[in-house]
């Protein structure tokens, strides 16, 4: 399931972004669901607070009142939320001053369609390999290569990296958690604590300071990761489709 958003002041262009966007989708054979705003203020709400919302792709129109594209998508990376950005406005020209802001495209609205296929069939193919990647790992006893739906969480003990697997093995790792997880470079592998990560695919729930996994492993989330940690969970639970009336 791939999470949209389409933030623009413009009605007419929300609805038309909307249909094309569908399209695409629906004829790559790719699941999805969308959601819309008309300000800046309302996409930073719904990425922000307790029941905080996550897109995979945010089309974000540059020109806007009050709060325009680049300080939404300042904000956003101040968030440090991982959205794949695509700034949208008919000014050529601002295009240099968006790169600033590091989005993955610039799409010029007068070619809308056009681009917009473009940039969302390399993001298919970006957001596939990031559903299971492989990784051979330098492990104490030798290299292994594994899939990274097989992790359920690493954990550091006596000063190496643990990676506890979902048919039960352990793989020691030495080295640091950060390391671990530079290693791997796998958006769904998340730090919950100083020590420990966890692979959101296998997350089941979650209180105001744990998670637990679907094999019944509990594990303690720092109070300044708590936010992070739940816009990550939600992504891969999923949401109902929306679209605008």
């Amino acid at each position: 399931m791939i999470n949209i958003a389409i933030c623009d002041d413009e009605e007419e262009f929300r609805k038309y972004a909307l249909e094309v966007v569908g399209q695409i989708c629906q004829k790559h054979n790719q699941p999805y669901w969308s959601d819309y705003f008309s300000t800046g203020e309302d996409l930073l709400k719904a990425l922000e607070g307790d029941g905080a919302s996550y897109f995979d792709v945010i089309i974000l129109d540059i020109d806007m009142p009050k709060m325009n594209g680049y300080q939404v998508a300042k904000r956003i990376n101040e968030l440090g939320i991982p959205s794949l950005m695509l700034f949208v406005s008919n000014r050529e020209d601002l295009v240099f001053q968006a790169f600033e802001y590091r989005p993955f495209r610039f799409i010029r609205k007068n070619f809308f369609e056009l681009e917009m296929k473009l940039a969302l069939r390399k993001i298919f193919e970006i957001l596939e390999e990031r559903r299971d990647k492989k990784s051979i790992i330098p492990c104490i006893g030798g290299e292994e290569k594994i899939q990274h739906s097989d992790i359920m969480y690493i954990m550091v003990l006596h000063r190496k990296a643990c990676l506890f697997m979902k048919n039960d093995r352990v793989l020691e790792m030495r080295g640091s958690l950060r390391h671990a997880l530079e290693l791997l470079d796998d958006v769904k592998i998340i730090q919950i604590n100083s020590g420990c990560a966890v692979n959101c695919v296998h997350v089941e729930g979650y209180n105001a300071d744990s998670v637990f996994l679907d094999n019944g492993v509990q594990l303690p989330v720092s109070r300044a990761r708590m936010k992070e940690v739940k816009i990550w969970i939600r992504k891969y639970w999923g949401k109902k489709t929306k679209t605008e009336s």
